[in-house]
């Protein structure tokens, strides 16, 4: 039996974004200007160490079923999602041309965390384990041809 779900209204929605906005306003103040392109390492240290803890507490707040998920679980689930998905992009990014060595290596770890806290992360806390949702998601998503 599949359990009710509420959803969000837009004004959630809204200041969700705005809250994630305001860590990476708060990132881009602390890096300082044109830090991305002479120091990227930095930047997205200082993005990570910001956004994470942001992205992680408004999305669990945001999750989807509030009656079996508790808040420090869906906590949980968003710290796992963090280097699953870091250790993906990674992956992406280095199958899709990345450098690949020691003298970018760290760079390119803050920018695989980065973009895991703007698509795995929420995603983890607000789904968690729900098949039925995850396969809503990517079924959404996929390219099926006709044949």
């Amino acid at each position: 039996m599949r359990a009710e779900f509420s959803q969000i209204s837009a004004l959630t929605a809204a200041a969700a974004h705005v809250l994630c906005f305001a860590g990476l306003a708060a990132a881009h103040a602390l890096a300082g200007r044109g830090a991305l392109v002479s120091d990227p390492a930095l930047a997205l240290r200082l993005v990570v160490v910001c956004e994470a803890p942001i992205v992680i507490a408004v999305f669990s707040y945001l999750r989807r079923d509030t009656q079996s998920c508790s808040f420090f679980k869906a906590v949980a689930r968003g710290l796992i999602g963090l280097p699953v998905g870091a250790f993906l992009n990674a992956f992406g990014a280095i199958v899709l041309g990345a450098p690949v060595g020691i003298k970018y290596w760290i760079a390119t770890i803050y920018w695989s965390l980065a973009m895991s806290l703007l698509t795995f992360v929420p995603a983890a806390c607000v789904f968690g384990t729900s098949k039925i949702d995850w396969q809503n998601v990517l079924s959404h998503s996929m390219y099926v041809p006709d044949s």
